[in-house]
């Protein structure tokens, strides 16, 4: 797996990571995300650029699965195919003083744009 992270402008981190899977996320409709230690994110179906997704978020003391700690969190699982999912989310980290609004905003504009063309096809396309 190969994690992406970079800081957006008010300090949260944010991470883009693409993930195997062993069961696609249209065949978790409600599942629960947690953080490494179990601790449930706030969890919602979604669609992103026509595909099944996960949006989740929390605002409490946890660890990421790379070992990052942070104190609120905002993300998104997005399948790209029954196999992958996409993992993008930003964080405060532990300890960090941040602009959450600012940079949540910017979040949900950057998911707002994504796209997902060329041979990733959409969840329920009807392809063979």
């Amino acid at each position: 797996m190969c994690v992406k992270g970079a800081y957006l402008p008010g300090g949260t981190r944010l991470t883009i990571a693409p993930k195997n899977v062993t069961k696609a996320l249209s065949a978790l409709h409600g599942a629960v995300i947690t953080d490494i230690n179990g601790t449930a994110f706030t969890s919602t179906d979604a669609t992103i650029s026509g595909h099944v997704a996960i949006e989740y978020s929390g605002k409490f003391s946890g660890t990421t699965s790379g070992g990052y700690g942070f104190t609120q969190m905002h993300g998104f699982m997005i399948e790209v195919s029954p196999t992958e999912t996409l993992e993008m989310n930003h964080f405060t980290p532990t300890g960090a003083t941040v602009d959450w609004v600012k940079d949540d905003a910017l979040f949900t504009q950057i998911i707002s744009k994504l796209n997902f063309t060329g041979a990733i096809p959409a969840t329920g396309s009807g392809g063979s």
